[in-house]
């Protein structure tokens, strides 16, 4: 059986070169088109977690749903 899409797609390391903006955007992309069901991150700082998911929200995107 081959997937059709993928059902978790973490994010191990913050890119701190990268504005979060623009992750979750590229990451709500995925999302929308049916290749991605929910999105995490790993290694991510508990006030990075929370910040993100303030931000999605307010931009009406996709949020992390895990942390590992």
């Amino acid at each position: 059986v081959v997937a059709d899409r993928i059902d978790l797609y973490q994010l191990h390391q913050p890119n701190l070169n990268v504005r979060e903006e623009e992750i979750l955007l590229a990451l709500d992309k995925l999302v929308r088109a049916g290749k991605v069901r929910e999105i995490g991150a790993s290694n991510h700082q508990s006030w990075h977690m929370a910040k993100n998911i303030y931000l999605a929200r307010s931009m009406g995107v996709k949020h992390y749903v895990t942390a590992q």
